[in-house]
């Protein structure tokens, strides 16, 4: 177990419950350990909520500038838009 392993899970749960309906017991149980082994890793829900919540951020964001990077420098930005909400996820 990793702290990559809860924070993907933790992860999952957060997008799917939302910060108030998750726990870290499920977290944990779903993970296959006890509540308090989990602060081995992290401090708190909310510190582990904060973790989770900015490395998303950057990754889509880190995406979307990579997306424009890599697009042709003579297309207008009209068309580097329609491009990016057309493409396939």
């Amino acid at each position: 177990m990793t702290a990559d392993a809860i924070k993907k899970v933790a992860r999952r749960h957060f997008a799917l419950k939302g910060y108030e309906a998750t726990s870290l017991d499920a977290i944990a149980k779903e993970i296959g350990i006890k509540k308090q082994s989990l602060y081995t890793h992290i401090q708190s829900k909310s510190e582990l909520f904060s973790t989770v919540f900015k490395e998303s951020v950057d990754g889509e964001l880190a995406f979307v500038s990579q997306y424009f990077a890599d697009l042709a420098e003579d297309a207008s930005l009209q068309d580097q838009l329609y491009r990016f909400k057309t493409a396939p996820a």
